[in-house]
């Protein structure tokens, strides 16, 4: 199956619609409360989600990963947001989180994202 052409079309299709990432920003922020709000928190995030599916589910790794992990899927800009140490190269990669920063695994990233 993970060789099949398609299966980046399951990996970005199905989070968004199990997770129902369509709603992300559908709620912006009064734009006179916050003038300096962009739209890349929620762009970024979308992003970060498919991402981490895409990680789990091509490397075959255990269902348990979306309930607790170490690691999460973030980009130097996105890093900077988490207070995470910036990555070395650009791009979404794997970066590592201590247990204080209570976001391991895709339901928390949801809970806890901007």
């Amino acid at each position: 199956m993970l060789v099949d052409p398609t299966i980046d079309r399951f990996i970005d299709d199905f989070p968004r619609q199990w997770l129902q990432l369509h709603f992300l920003g559908m709620f912006p922020p009064d734009g006179k409360l916050y003038p300096d709000y962009d739209v890349w928190p929620e762009t970024s995030m979308h992003e970060e989600i498919v991402r981490y599916f895409h990680e789990v589910f091509t490397n075959n790794l255990s269902i348990d990963v979306f309930i607790a992990a170490d690691w999460t899927m973030a980009h130097p800009r996105r890093c900077d947001f988490y207070g995470l140490p910036e990555p070395k190269t650009s791009g979404f990669q794997r970066a590592g989180l201590r247990a204080e920063d209570h976001r391991g695994g895709l339901l928390t990233n949801l809970v806890a994202g901007p």
